[in-house]
């Protein structure tokens, strides 16, 4: 079974940057800048599931922030593969050219930040496009979103806690709830050139429902996800610099219709994910 998550976007949280400029801009300066998101889930005894997604981050001059996909692939194991869609998915995508798809990452509309569902992103956004975009907003809200305090940090060192958050999903076979209660955000290096953060919600509740097809019935997998990441931002522009998780594990129970409480497999997952500069 293949076991993706979408890593806390905390989508209850999409709001406008701040305006007061604290030591970490809450916004990047207007301007297009080229990365390349890399992860890897490694589930016991199936191969790693890997994305390679190479993307812009677009900022205009109110500090709005577009994504816009240019080159999306995943693979199984070592097993490289190119997802395609229909002219008319492009379409709903808003791709043209040499882009894949353009995604408001901030500021978020009401109905896109609710479920994260068509008016986020098309629904027929293939996996490779939608999950590391997940991940790639939650990074961009760690430094935007007022409600994870980054500019209450005013020294190396400095810590402050924000709210609790809870997101939810339903696409691509899945259906997915998230919360958690709170977390930490540190700023755990600081330089004339380079702000590092450190992100890290408290352990996560996490419900994961593989609906039902003609060939598997419903499963169902709780647990919890522990998580951080850290975020490089370029103190002079703002700009995100680079970004990877620290640490990314799931701790899940199986169920489905016919398997006894005692039976339940139990599954150990964890996940890398990195954001670095595309040349």
């Amino acid at each position: 079974m293949r076991t993706h998550f979408v890593a806390a976007c905390a989508v209850a949280l999409c709001t406008s940057p701040a305006l007061a400029e604290p030591i970490i801009k809450t916004s990047p300066t207007a301007g297009t800048r080229g990365y390349r998101y890399t992860s890897v889930e490694r589930n016991p005894g199936q191969p790693d599931a890997r994305y390679r997604v190479d993307f812009d981050l677009v900022t205009d001059a109110h500090g709005d922030v577009t994504a816009v996909i240019r080159k999306a692939e995943s693979a199984n194991g070592d097993n490289w593969s190119t997802p395609t869609v229909t002219e008319a998915c492009a379409k709903s995508l808003h791709g043209d050219g040499a882009a894949l798809a353009r995604v408001t990452l901030v500021t978020l509309s009401p109905e896109a930040a609710s479920s994260l569902g068509e008016p986020f992103m098309a629904m027929c956004a293939p996996a490779a496009y939608f999950y590391p975009m997940t991940d790639i907003l939650n990074v961009v809200l760690i430094q935007v979103s007022p409600s994870f305090h980054i500019k209450d940090l005013n020294a190396a060192g400095a810590s402050a806690r924000f709210e609790g958050f809870s997101t939810k999903l339903d696409r691509l076979n899945t259906g997915m709830t998230a919360s958690s209660p709170g977390g930490t955000i540190t700023l755990t290096a600081l330089d004339d050139k380079v702000a590092t953060v450190d992100w890290a919600p408290d352990p996560m509740q996490i419900t994961l429902v593989k609906h039902a097809t003609q060939n598997m019935p419903e499963v169902t997998l709780t647990g919890f996800e522990r998580f951080a990441f850290r975020v490089e931002v370029e103190r002079a522009t703002g700009a995100l610099r680079r970004s990877a998780t620290t640490s990314d594990t799931l701790d899940l129970v199986v169920s489905m219709p016919g398997l006894p409480p005692d039976k339940a497999p139990h599954l150990a997952i964890s996940r890398e994910v990195a954001i670095e500069p595309r040349d």
